[in-house]
């Protein structure tokens, strides 16, 4: 069975060797492919481009430039819904990590009977500035595994208001997802550190110098039950790859 992995981005050469890791450590025995919808402006679209085409093996990852000014998050997940090939589809943000074995323990909680698999976690976010965490409790979409043919036809729609908040136009669709897809087809699978976010002053939703101090006041575990100790190194040393990059250390 053929899993796709869609992601969404825009003008972040510097994450696309971390989307690269996430995606290549992912365990899966059937095929894999990576679709990849950027919107990068033209001038740096051939940075991120040859970033993204440099990790991931040629027949798996599917490149698509949509130039639309102004073009929003929904229409670029709504593209790459359009464009997943595989009878089953999770999502991979540029900067978050998916653990190894997030989807096939999905997987084994999908049989016939079930098209959806919500993934409920305490959450964690990973402060790059100051390498501490923070954790909300949450059903995280990008952690899912869904039915292709069960959601591609649930679009996204941009940011709503629910009362004096915006909710992101992923938790709109998330929740689009659970009022048309039968209960009796929906599952929970719920596991910590299944992946976590990478919180930065490039996340406008997660931005580092948006959030106060006393939030982040866990340290970094040295390896998380759920994690194999060999592959936490790993995370960590891609991490430190990344702030390198964005200039942070």
């Amino acid at each position: 069975m053929k899993l796709s992995c869609l992601c969404c981005t825009e003008s972040r050469p510097e994450f696309m060797g971390w989307l690269e890791f996430v995606y290549n450590q992912l365990e899966w025995e059937g095929e894999k492919e990576l679709v990849v919808v950027d919107s990068t402006p033209e001038k740096k679209r051939e940075e991120v481009e040859c970033a993204i085409r440099a990790g991931v093996p040629a027949g798996e990852l599917h490149y698509h430039y949509h130039p639309k000014p102004g073009c929003t998050i929904a229409e670029k997940s709504n593209i790459a819904l359009d464009k997943a090939d595989g009878e089953l589809l999770t999502w991979l943000d540029d900067d978050d990590w998916t653990s190894p074995r997030a989807v096939t323990q999905a997987f084994e909680l999908m049989n016939e009977d079930i098209d959806v698999v919500k993934a409920r976690l305490r959450f964690p976010f990973i402060n790059l500035h100051m390498m501490m965490v923070r954790y909300v409790p949450t059903f995280m979409w990008s952690l899912g595994l869904y039915r292709t043919e069960a959601v591609r036809g649930i679009r996204f729609v941009e940011r709503t208001k629910k009362g004096p908040m915006l909710i992101g136009q992923d938790t709109t669709w998330q929740g689009h997802v659970w009022q048309r897809v039968p209960q009796r087809r929906q599952t929970i699978l719920r596991q910590e550190w299944l992946g976590c976010a990478l919180s930065h002053d490039r996340n406008i939703a997660n931005s580092c110098g948006g959030n106060k101090p006393f939030q982040w006041k866990y340290p970094i575990p040295p390896c998380p039950s759920s994690v194999k100790p060999e592959e936490w190194d790993l995370v960590l040393l891609e991490i430190e790859v990344l702030r390198r990059k964005l200039g942070f250390v």
